[in-house]
């Protein structure tokens, strides 16, 4: 289980299988200790972790206990490593290309196939609270980094990145609110650059759209970012999500047009919207179905679904 968490199990019978995404960026961050049903769907017969224990999950953490009986249990203990500045401080691209292998053979063995890092905002201002996530206040540097963490990871094989977040996140207060307004070339020279190298330089998996605004523009929204900038200048072919919850600010149906591919966490009421929007022409089929493949792709490259493959592949002709 990751501190992210899952796609969807409710795919299953269609032979779309779930996957698991995990948050960073010091290394993976796993329950330690986790426990599931013959879905995949987590469970906690001791209760919810401690530090979860705040807000309406206090009310739920009761439901999710389960029967121990009819559980599998599973235990992760991953590697505590530096945090990103502290290694970005030693301006070592092979010693970034080990660490990032070490924590794609941690994520082949745990059952993970995303990895919600490296995250490559710049150190714009030292009151930012997600600073230790970022590599540093040079644009070179801090995609450099991210490339070479990158380069390591993927080349595990079945395993991926998600670099975040894209672009201009460089405060924490107010965040899915906050605009920032800049000029064209300070946007490509300083807060671009270090995505352009890591995106050229290492061809990512994913890309994470972030909560706020660029003068005035959501970025989960903006065309001009995702599609004009990220796809069709530098090439990136692979699949873009939005921050968790970042397009409850402004519009679903925009996110899949602009190219925002995958909308996190995910719910009924984003799915009614999209609905209602495809049906009116608001949503437009062939984003939809851009968004739709980049993501089956995404799931079908984790090493996870090759065992998935394989066993339904197995059981069908058993039946």
């Amino acid at each position: 289980m990751g501190a992210a968490g899952r796609t969807n199990t409710n795919m299953l019978k269609a032979g779309i299988p779930n996957i698991i995404m995990s948050d960073g960026p010091a290394g993976l961050n796993v329950v330690s200790q986790s426990a599931f049903t013959k879905s995949g769907s987590p469970r906690y017969p001791e209760g919810l972790p401690e530090d979860w224990r705040w807000g309406w999950l206090r009310h739920i953490g009761r439901f999710l206990r389960g029967n121990p009986k009819k559980l599998t249990f599973a235990y992760r203990y991953a590697t505590a490593f530096p945090s990103e500045t502290c290694l970005a401080q030693s301006f070592d691209i092979k010693l970034m290309e080990e660490v990032g292998r070490a924590v794609g053979t941690e994520m082949k063995e745990f059952g993970i196939s995303v990895w919600l890092a490296p995250g490559l905002n710049i150190h714009r201002n030292p009151l930012c609270g997600r600073n230790f996530e970022y590599y540093s206040e040079d644009p070179l540097v801090s995609g450099k980094m991210a490339a070479a963490i990158t380069r390591g990871v993927q080349s595990i094989g079945g395993v991926g990145v998600c670099i975040k977040h894209f672009c201009c996140n460089n405060q924490e207060d107010n965040r899915t609110g906050v605009s920032s307004n800049l000029s064209e070339r300070a946007l490509r020279e300083i807060y671009l650059r270090g995505f352009r190298i890591a995106v050229e330089d290492s061809k990512p998996w994913t890309i994470m759209s972030s909560y706020n605004r660029v003068n005035g523009r959501y970025v989960c929204n903006d065309n001009d970012l995702l599609t004009g900038i990220l796809r069709n200048e530098w090439g990136f072919s692979g699949l873009v999500m939005s921050d968790w919850n970042a397009t409850d600010q402004c519009s679903y149906s925009k996110a899949i047009n602009a190219g925002n591919d995958l909308i996190m966490p995910g719910t009924k009421k984003v799915r009614k919207s999209l609905k209602k929007a495809f049906e009116s022409g608001e949503l437009k089929a062939e984003a939809l179905d851009d968004s739709a493949s980049r993501i089956l792709e995404m799931i079908f490259a984790g090493h996870t679904s090759k065992d998935f493959v394989k066993n339904r592949t197995k059981n069908s002709f058993e039946k």
